[in-house]
């Protein structure tokens, strides 16, 4: 399958918009509650979503679609965006960024890849095997020789995080292939609009449970500006990034999506770097590249 000029444009669009929400969310995972981070972000993403209904007329009747088609793309979102992108968020309190994103973003091309083979047909070669492979090396550099020099960091925490991060991989690659199935002949932005309200609604109803057993989980130190990045990385993460990716599900499959996105990770790498002042190793470096040139052979 040849991919044209306006597919990868919209692929790389999610791309891009991801790498940026990744970056402001490390900023904020040591200082706001993972769970309510998400949920604002979610509503903050529908709005926008909404938006974009009202201003391009993508108004549709949910009548005219299947039962079916609806509780898939629901269930889509709850597991992909409420569940597995509030574990991502958690597991940036344990390691850094840099290592975090290509761990769960190479593991969901993996997993993703293999799903698409297995359940909905869509056809790889020789060498997208071999490009798996490629990512399965380039995430042990990342993992295993990937922390920076001169920052301490607990073996404990280290191994959570990458728990947590894998947790999301599989979160991900599950609600891809859910999605794929039910979008149909369905709008792109209509779709995502059902997406996001889905898991915004999801994650409200378990912040309202931790509060009913006192455990809530809010903004420590609330500030304004803490606010306001929550805000932004909803509208650019679920808003603009959430349309397009679901607009590439529908144009090139789950898969060739998912290896188009898992670039993803060399835009955070170069973020991380001139806003979050980390310092990969040169092995971390490798690995990324590595993982790039896996998802080149992937795409033949």
């Amino acid at each position: 399958m040849v991919l044209s000029v306006e597919d990868l444009a919209i692929a790389l669009s999610a791309t891009v918009c991801w790498a940026l929400t990744v970056t402001i969310n490390k900023i904020l995972s040591r200082t706001v509650g993972s769970v309510f981070m998400n949920t604002l972000r979610l509503w903050s993403g529908f709005a926008t979503i909404t938006a974009f209904v009202w201003i391009f007329g993508k108004y549709e009747s949910i009548s005219s679609h299947s039962g079916m088609d609806l509780v898939l793309l629901v269930a889509s979102g709850v597991v992909a965006l409420a569940i597995g992108d509030t574990v991502l968020i958690r597991s940036l309190s344990f390691i850094y960024v840099s290592q975090a994103f290509p761990v769960s973003q190479c593991g969901f091309v993996v997993l993703t890849t293999a799903a698409a083979i297995l359940f909905l047909s869509e056809v790889f070669t020789l060498l997208n095997i071999v490009g798996g492979g490629l990512i399965l090396g380039g995430l042990y550099l990342v993992v295993g020789f990937g922390h920076q020099t001169g920052i301490p960091s607990l073996k404990s925490a280290n191994s959570k995080g990458l728990l947590l991060a894998f947790s999301t991989a599989l979160a991900w690659a599950t609600g891809a292939v859910i999605l794929k199935l039910g979008l149909s002949a369905m709008n792109p932005i209509f779709a995502a609009s059902i997406r996001t309200f889905s898991a915004a609604a999801a994650l409200t109803v378990f912040q309202y449970g931790s509060h009913a057993t006192g455990h809530p989980l809010l903004v420590k130190n609330t500030t304004w500006k803490k606010i306001s990045l929550t805000l932004l990385s909803g509208m650019v993460g679920y808003g603009l990034a959430g349309v397009a990716y679901v607009a590439s599900v529908q144009r090139v499959g789950a898969g060739r999506t998912a290896l188009i996105t898992s670039l993803t990770p060399v835009f955070v790498l170069i973020l991380s770097v001139l806003f979050l002042k980390e310092k990969p190793t040169p092995q971390s470096l490798l690995g990324t590249m590595i993982c790039v040139v896996g998802v080149m052979l992937l795409s033949v």
